[in-house]
């Protein structure tokens, strides 16, 4: 059994939500340009091929964004797990409701 610092695990825990949000944050302010961005150019009769690249990039950096988002979730459903094998097993750090209440839980360990 581990032994971790309720102290720690708080720290942890806070560490995690502000790291959903953040990259949830930035999905949002990448949609909102993805958006912007046609907007504009339809606004602005620019030609679909002229925009093309640009806007395969911005859509790229959102699958990025969504390929870490997954592991962000992978990383916290490993720690969880590994609280549960702790001192603080049934201790809340915050994770109800939250991600990992929802989806595979298998997937913990």
């Amino acid at each position: 059994m581990h032994i971790v610092k309720v102290t720690s695990a708080r720290k942890l825990a806070a560490d995690i939500h502000r790291a959903h949000a953040a990259v949830d944050q930035a999905l949002i302010e990448i949609t909102r340009l993805t958006t912007d961005m046609l907007e504009i150019a339809c606004e602005s009769h620019i030609a679909a091929a002229e925009g093309q690249k640009a806007l395969e990039a911005v859509t790229e950096g959102i699958s990025t964004f969504v390929a870490g988002r997954s592991r962000i979730v992978r990383a916290h459903r490993q720690m969880a797990g590994i609280k549960g094998r702790s001192n603080l097993e049934v201790i809340d750090m915050g994770c109800l409701p939250g991600p990992l209440t929802t989806g595979n839980l298998a997937a913990v360990g």
